[in-house]
């Protein structure tokens, strides 16, 4: 292959999956920012957001050959979302509690 080429091919590849890792970063701050603000309640449907945004995560670091740094702010946005997700979900475990504990009392 013409070097001249072969740089063009990778140039390509690198454009792509920086846009890729781009949008995906983007996801994760809206999300993040819906969560934060309160407009949405951690709903099934956010779930199934999150779980097809892991799995396109998962796709695009396979194929993120050029060691870009946006990888790694996509894996903490991610993260940040299980820790939104994980806190939401013992707040609503302690309601439950309390409310529980209430009703046999």
């Amino acid at each position: 292959m013409d070097p001249k080429d072969e740089r063009e091919m990778v140039s390509r590849f690198r454009k792509q999956a920086l846009e890729e890792l781009s949008q995906l970063k983007e996801d994760c701050a809206q999300v993040l920012e819906q969560l934060r603000r309160g407009e949405q309640a951690f709903t099934e449907d956010q779930s199934e957001q999150v779980k097809r945004m892991i799995r396109r995560y998962s796709k695009a670091r396979s194929r993120n050959h050029f060691g870009l740094s946006t990888a790694q702010d996509v894996e903490k946005g991610l993260y940040a979302i299980i820790s939104v997700a994980r806190q939401a979900s013992a707040e609503l475990s302690g309601q439950l509690v309390k409310a529980m504990d209430k009703a046999i009392k």
